[in-house]
């Protein structure tokens, strides 16, 4: 794409007559507009180029999106701007991400990848949360995220009937710990206040003074490298004591 190409001209589409107005209407939605929509790539800062390519998503107007960590340095504007896409998006998103909060706010359906084995959970990253903390998942057969006779069967394996299945699986054996034995209920504290911190780095990310500021950026991007790294330490060290504890 030539260097000098603006926003406007950036999400045309071969399979779609999209006039200038119409592509201002898409960009717009994302929050460039007026003389933003006029302007260079280059420049633009990162967090608009961001926000021209989900406006460019959405000009494709794709049956299936495979997005992988899509929030990754967007600001808080443009995490807003893309939770609202996917939800109005008619077709299928396969989303790979770290956002709780994301995955929390889209996600229907969560496939939970264990010891070489896929299974399906009905429903967002809390309910697999509830279904573990609960005892729910049954997940020596296979079966994740329901109660026994409703959970979905891993591998794409058609289940077989509980007396078979109860007879003729190994038993396993209980898992060693990974971690040191903490309360579930510390954890659930801890994973909050790394959130929510999280949360707060996001935030003065969007901020114009720290915009403008490189060090400041700088800073709290590898702050906020390190809490996502905590998190999902905390997570897995949650779901170990909700299983073993």
């Amino acid at each position: 794409m030539p260097k000098d190409t603006t926003a406007a001209e950036a999400i045309r589409v071969p399979h779609r007559d999209l006039d200038d107005r119409a592509r201002r209407d898409i960009l717009g939605a994302f929050g460039v507009s007026g003389d933003l929509a006029t302007k260079p790539l280059p420049m633009l800062s990162g967090g608009e180029r961001n926000r021209v390519m989900l406006a460019w998503l959405n000009a494709m107007e794709a049956n299936v999106l495979v997005l992988d960590e899509p929030t990754n340095h967007l600001d808080l504007w443009s995490r807003e701007a893309l939770e609202s896409a996917i939800k109005a998006f008619d077709g299928t998103v396969i989303l790979v991400s770290h956002d709780r909060y994301l995955v929390n706010a889209i996600a229907d359906n969560i496939l939970v990848l264990n010891q070489g084995k896929a299974s399906q959970v009905r429903g967002n990253y809390d309910a697999y949360r509830h279904w573990i903390k609960e005892g729910l998942a049954v997940q020596d057969r296979g079966k994740v995220g329901g109660l026994a006779g409703q959970g979905v069967e891993s591998n794409g394996v058609a289940p077989k009937n509980e007396e078979e299945t109860e007879s003729s699986a190994p038993k396993s054996s209980k898992r060693k710990r990974k971690f040191p034995y903490r309360k579930v209920e510390d954890l659930e504290q801890d994973i909050e206040q790394l959130e929510t911190r999280i949360e707060q780095v996001h935030q003065a990310m969007a901020m114009p003074e720290n915009l403008r500021d490189g060090r400041k950026m700088k800073e709290l991007q590898e702050e906020l490298a390190g809490s996502e790294a905590k998190l999902l330490s905390v997570y897995e060290h949650y779901e170990e004591a909700c299983e073993l504890n």
